[in-house]
């Protein structure tokens, strides 16, 4: 997937005004009649820029409001309603009065401030007062690539923030990856169980106790088998018989060891085996690319993680890696922040976080969005990465034993895969 144009508002105010008279100079089509207002500070009565639109009677005025969204450490600045009010006072007064003001910022998209625009127009047009409209970045960035002209002067001749540029991806150099986690679909019947499986289950336990006993193998589970060999005769003979103030000759306890999965003819492995959860995490890393014409540095990348999974987390270095390990990235429940400590970025290069592991939730479908902000000095940048999760299906069978009839049924059932192993610590 090829990343799209990210087109950068200018980091100064001079530059902000300038792109704006020449944008506004296209889409009112006058763009030799369009002028800076050229009062300066309290005396511009909330207009920065005017002129009379083609095909309109009235004047059109124009508001700048250029401000760097993000400081270094993450302290976010926003247009608020109050400024908003502000202007809308100051420009009351503008001679001769405005048939639309326009609130012009390199902010993002602010639905709130949307909607209280609305508002305010309603009111506006009952009162016989100038319309207000504010344009976000978002609606700059799409104008300049509709003029041409205005797209060449402001990306190649100004020398504004277009000369800073970042690519963020995964590590393939891709925005967008699928993963296919795989899990055991069970097609579960809940039936009776007939007189030979009955059988057939009280001589698999038998077969077992003598592979244990020939074999030695875990001491505990002979002392199991052992222990029941000894009160099986009480079992046949006596009325009841208690284990821990239970009776385990009872109906009500009978019936409490039910629904019940039936055995294969061969158990051992079920007792002998080390089996764990395959819990299909997948893994991935943010890369960051440098692909503009300066060196971006005192840089850091925040990024929140959206969707579908169970856990994330970044793994801790080895006990003989605790003198060399240089920790750049850190999760916190769903939010994280790459800092590598070589803080810069040249030309072309590329820098790279550490894996980041995923534990995605049970046979579930769905998609994880990574948000992220790259804060650096006198630039930043944001965007999203996608991860699809389409799992895939070992199909299985399996029997479980009812009592009543009233209990048989068919269902699907997901389990994770169950693999050999053991649990160890992280040498």
């Amino acid at each position: 997937m090829i990343s799209p144009k990210r087109i950068h508002p200018p980091q100064n105010w001079q530059s902000f005004e300038l792109l704006t008279l020449k944008l506004w100079g296209e889409i009112w089509n006058v763009p030799n009649e369009i002028e800076f207002n050229s009062e300066s500070g309290s005396k511009q009565k909330g207009v920065d820029i005017c002129c009379i639109p083609k095909n309109e009677k009235e004047y059109f005025g124009i508001q700048c409001k250029n401000t760097k969204l993000f400081c270094k450490y993450g302290k976010i600045q926003k247009l608020t309603k109050v400024t908003i009010d502000e202007e809308i006072e100051k420009a009351k007064e503008f001679k001769p009065k405005l048939e639309q003001l326009v609130i012009a910022t390199s902010f993002t998209k602010d639905g709130e401030l949307e909607e209280y625009l609305r508002e305010i127009n309603l009111k506006h047009i009952k009162s016989g007062i100038f319309r207000v409209q504010i344009c976000f970045w978002e609606y700059f960035s799409r104008k300049i690539q509709e003029y041409d002209n205005i797209e060449n002067w402001y990306l190649n001749n100004q020398n504004f923030v277009s000369q800073k540029s970042v690519y963020v991806s995964f590590e393939n150099d891709k925005s967008e990856k699928n993963v296919s986690p795989e899990f055991i679909k069970n097609n579960v019947t809940y039936r009776l169980q007939t007189e030979d499986e009955k059988l057939e289950e009280k001589t698999a336990f038998q077969k077992a106790y003598k592979e244990f006993q020939s074999e030695n193998k875990l001491s505990f589970i002979n002392r199991i088998f052992n222990f029941s060999n000894k009160i099986s005769d009480k079992i046949l003979t006596s009325d009841k018989i208690l284990i821990n103030g239970v009776d385990i000759k009872s109906q009500e306890y009978i019936e409490s060891t039910y629904p019940k999965q039936k055995l294969g003819t061969n158990i051992v492995p079920k007792f002998l085996n080390n089996l764990i959860k395959d819990e299909q995490e997948f893994s991935f890393k943010i890369k960051i690319k440098n692909d503009g014409r300066s060196v971006i540095d005192d840089f850091k990348l925040s990024f929140q993680i959206e969707g579908d999974f169970e856990n994330v987390q970044v793994n801790p270095p080895r006990i003989s890696e605790l003198k060399t390990y240089n920790a750049t990235t850190w999760i916190n429940d769903r939010f994280g922040l790459f800092e590598p400590s070589k803080n810069f970025i040249i030309q072309k290069d590329t820098s790279i976080s550490k894996k980041i592991i995923v534990t995605p939730k049970l046979a579930k479908e769905g998609e994880i969005k990574i948000k992220w902000t790259l804060l650096a000095r006198d630039f930043n940048d944001e965007g999203e990465l996608k991860i699809n999760i389409k799992p895939k299906y070992i199909e299985s069978q399996k029997t479980m034993y009812v009592l009543r009839t009233e209990d048989c049924k068919s269902e699907i059932e997901y389990n994770h895969k169950m693999i050999e192993g053991n649990y160890q610590l992280n040498w």
